[in-house]
């Protein structure tokens, strides 16, 4: 049943049918396209119609060029990552307990004190 593969650069030029299925940078004479957004009586895959964000990426593949990935060259991060150095990360730390801020004096309970040193703060520096 069919012909078409998309596993080897050629299989969409070489499908044995009118036109090309992969027209690289032409979304228009691209034949793949009408089958997966199930336009027309050509349907695929069979059964199972393709989520408009499938075919949205098959024509952004397209009009890329269609690049074959086993051709795409690959980035591989150059360095090395340090396990120990990236533990003392200080999101990877233990929190310890801080104290409330000072409420001048006032012996207010620890919300009040951290809400009330926000109402002292000059404008520019308060958390509002």
């Amino acid at each position: 049943m069919g012909g078409l593969s998309l596993e080897r650069r050629n299989g969409p030029q070489e499908d044995g049918q009118p036109g090309h299925a992969v027209a690289p940078n032409d979304v228009e004479p691209s034949l793949i396209v009408g089958p997966l957004s199930y336009a027309g009586d050509l349907k695929m895959p069979l059964g199972r119609r393709r989520s408009k964000e499938v075919v949205i990426d098959f024509e952004g593949w397209i009009r890329m060029g269609a690049p074959d990935p086993s051709e795409v060259e690959v980035w591989v991060p150059r360095g090395t990552i340090d396990i120990e150095q990236g533990r003392k990360h200080w999101a990877l730390q233990a929190s310890r307990p801080a104290l409330p801020p000072s409420a001048k004096g006032r012996a207010w309970p620890e919300l009040d004190q951290g809400v009330s040193t926000n109402l002292f703060l000059p404008k520019h520096l308060r958390l509002d």
